[in-house]
């Protein structure tokens, strides 16, 4: 999960276990279609489950045992509720089971042929069982084909699959009954690997790691042996504070924040450089701060400072890196900073991520990078002193940023005063704002900004053409509010120009109309203006000399810049082509780009920086499909002579001019293609 709790997922995918709608093994990560806010993950062998905010259970994957909970299907490729999983505590899920924690008792479901559900002749159930015999349970973990149990008084009980004496000692292999470890006391963590399970338990050294079960590639702590019936303490640990543990290697987090691992080492999966198994725990170099870590098949992962590192096996993409080769050391995951939008200014952009921080990359030489220089970056960095942003605004060379507390920061250009802070001097660093009560709404113009609050529109900086709206001709240091609208509902900043949509319908209007956008009134217009022949608006979106709407038939009409540049608003003819399914029109002095609901960009006009995607330099009067290796777009944002997209799955393409890195590649040469734009920190 990510910083919004939105569902990540990579690695194999054949039945559908990433839960992306597709069976395609992903080598970095993908955006899982799952319920909102989830706040647990379980990962089987071929399935995965999710427990959201609303203690309801999703799952995704393989149903060849009934282990998604769910009656006549083989598998989903998207995450379904679980029937009778409601209130659900946590949930945990083994190779092909899956146990639910809800309100001190445990329900299993799925396959059952080594007793997982604790029935006696039933092979396996696709509705929850109830597991008898239990006390009251604080905690789940479920290993290949077995469970332990948690209880509230730091007992540990365990059933199903006993083949390794995971369970208890004897020679029965498998045991139906829960039964209670009487060598565990005390503990307060618990985990169950492939074929053995290890919990937390006190010691005089603090906290220690308890294990038993499996022992044939070292992953109880002790030398090599086919079974080990008896927990003991893993020799050679620092205090730790958090553990975990995959088919046959443990690993744990020390109250110091490092790693150790051992057992199985075949595929690298103890991080330490080798491939060899160790039965000894050894410290896992490269990682600092670690706050999490999840030991799988035959890979490991783990939360540090700097992001998710992986290492282990990586031949189904489980490493998340964009690669399926093995790695015997940590490496980072890539693609995790998922973004949300992206919004371009004359040639430098800003992301928003999904964990509401913000990154910018391209020309930097006013600061509109917000990182305190005054360079190009052709690699994103991120904007330090911002936190939960709820959206961006760009225009010329200012950057401005709405969080959700409604307060407004913006950095970048100030020689006119359009940072809003009092003052005329460049702005390398988010800068409040000086206006009074909750923003809603921030836009950026050329070389001025407006900012919505409630109905009420308040404007700064440039003002010589009357795009402060306030009656004069003059730039505003601070905020000044527009008289007379009371009741806006959306705004629209072009170079010189500023829209507000009123809750009516009607667009009013102010600033240079010399393009024509303001039809017959061809001069400054310093109050707000009635453009009444636009009729009943629900959106509006300004850009150099020209100005769209979206009327109340769904069709964007359009004036400025070309032949009805002084005439009666008309249908666009190029968006006409595209208008029933337009959901989003961004406009540039050049070029014209819209998305449709179904994700597909267009985009025609001016091409001589490649800024149209299409592979040429060739200028286009019709709209022209861009081609891209993402399905489908969910935003878009044009500057002078680029356009960035934000494709679904999280990844930003950018294409176009790139004088001043604006495409984020860390190069500085035109693309007239899409490419990836890797928003990593250096």
């Amino acid at each position: 999960m990510d910083g919004s709790a939105r569902l990540l997922c990579f690695g194999e995918n054949a039945d559908g276990q990433l839960g992306d709608g597709t069976q395609e093994s992903r080598a970095s990560s993908v955006a899982a279609v799952a319920p909102v806010a989830p706040i647990q993950i379980a990962a089987g062998a071929k399935h995965t489950c999710v427990l959201d905010a609303q203690h309801a259970v999703w799952c995704s994957g393989s149903n060849d045992f009934g282990q998604l909970g769910l009656e006549g299907i083989k598998r989903t490729q998207e995450a379904k509720a679980v029937p009778g999983a409601a209130k659900a505590d946590a949930v945990v899920a083994g190779a092909n089971h899956t146990c639910i924690l809800r309100g001190g008792a445990v329900q299993c479901w799925g396959d059952n042929r080594r007793r997982q559900l604790a029935l006696a002749g039933q092979e396996m159930s696709t509705s929850p069982v109830e597991i008898a015999g239990l006390p009251k349970i604080v905690a789940l973990s479920a290993g290949e084909a077995f469970t332990c149990a948690l209880a509230s008084d730091g007992q540990v009980w365990c059933w199903g699959d006993n083949q390794r004496n995971q369970i208890a000692g004897g020679n029965a292999t498998s045991i139906q009954t829960p039964t209670r470890r009487a060598d565990v006391m005390g503990a307060s963590r618990l985990v169950a690997g492939g074929r053995f399970a290890c919990a937390l338990v006190p010691s005089a050294q603090g906290g220690q790691i308890s294990c038993w079960g499996e022992n044939g590639d070292g992953q109880t702590g002790r030398p090599v042996s086919t079974r080990e019936a008896k927990a003991a303490l893993v020799p050679g640990l620092p205090a730790v504070r958090e553990l975990g543990a995959g088919d046959a290697h443990a690993c744990a987090i020390t109250e110091a924040r490092t790693l150790y691992c051992w057992g199985r080492g075949n595929s690298g999966q103890i991080g330490t450089g080798g491939t060899s198994d160790s039965f000894a725990p050894v410290l896992v170099p490269g990682l600092v701060d670690v706050n999490r870590v999840a030991p799988g098949l035959a890979h490991t992962c783990a939360l540090a400072t700097g992001g998710l590192y992986c290492w282990g096996l990586g031949d189904a993409g489980q490493l998340g890196n964009a690669v399926r080769l093995q790695s015997n050391r940590p490496i980072q995951a890539t693609n995790l900073n998922l973004i949300q939008t992206v919004v371009a200014g004359r040639a430098h952009n800003c992301a928003r991520l999904v964990d509401s921080s913000v990154m910018c990359w391209g020309a930097g030489g006013i600061g509109q990078l917000g990182n305190g220089s005054r360079s190009d970056r052709g690699v994103a960095a991120p904007v330090g002193g911002l936190t939960d942003i709820v959206s961006l605004a760009l225009g010329g060379d200012l950057s401005c940023s709405l969080s959700k507390a409604g307060a407004v920061q913006c950095w970048g250009r100030n020689d006119e005063g359009q940072a809003g802070a009092g003052d005329t001097i460049v702005k390398t660093r988010p800068t409040p704002v000086m206006l009074t009560g909750v923003v809603d709404e921030v836009a950026v113009g050329g070389a001025h900004a407006c900012a919505r609050i409630g109905g009420t529109v308040h404007c700064w900086g440039h003002g010589d053409c009357g795009e402060l709206g306030d009656g004069t001709n003059v730039d505003r240091l601070v905020p000044a509010a527009v008289p007379g609208i009371s009741d806006a509902q959306s705004l629209a900043l072009g170079d010189h120009q500023t829209c507000a949509v009123r809750k009516g319908g009607q667009v009013l209007c102010w600033g240079d109309g010399a393009s024509g956008v303001f039809g017959t009134q061809q001069g400054k217009v310093n109050k707000p203006l009635l453009l009444s022949d636009f009729g009943n608006a629900s959106a509006a979106v300004a850009g150099p000399g020209r100005l769209c709407v979206l009327n109340d038939k769904n069709r964007f009409v359009c004036r400025g810049g070309g032949a009805n540049s002084k005439g009666t608003p008309v249908l666009d003819t190029n968006l006409r082509m595209l208008s029933e399914g337009i959901v989003s029109v961004a406009l540039s002095q050049g070029h014209v780009c819209t998305l449709t609901a179904a994700g597909a960009l267009a985009c025609f006009g001016e091409n001589g920086s490649g800024q149209l995607g299409t592979g040429d330099l060739m200028a286009r009067q019709e709209p022209v499909a861009i081609p891209l290796e993402v399905p489908s777009v969910s935003a878009v944002s044009v500057g002078d002579e680029h356009t960035c997209v934000v494709a679904l799955s999280g990844s930003v393409f950018c294409f176009g001019n790139n004088r001043n890195a604006q495409l984020g590649d860390g190069q500085r040469f035109v693309e007239a293609m899409p490419i990836t734009t890797p928003l990593q920190c250096p």
